[in-house]
């Protein structure tokens, strides 16, 4: 079953350097589980907004172990 995994950070100075910086370190190849990866600012809330789905919870956690 897929799952989503969502961030959200504080939105401070409307950088995405930090974001860029780790975008650019895990490459561009596709990730093995990851149906869909969007960021955006959501200047309603106030926040930077990471969203993740992955094709299930297993997928999820073997990603950060790599």
């Amino acid at each position: 079953m897929p799952v989503a995994f969502v961030q959200e950070f504080a939105i401070t100075d409307r950088s995405t350097k930090n974001y860029d910086s780790v975008k650019e370190r895990l490459g561009g190849d596709p990730i093995d589980g990851l149906i869909i990866h969007t960021a955006g600012f959501d200047d309603d809330n106030n926040v930077f907004r990471i969203v993740d789905v992955w094709e299930s919870r297993e997928m999820l956690i073997g990603s950060s172990s790599a």
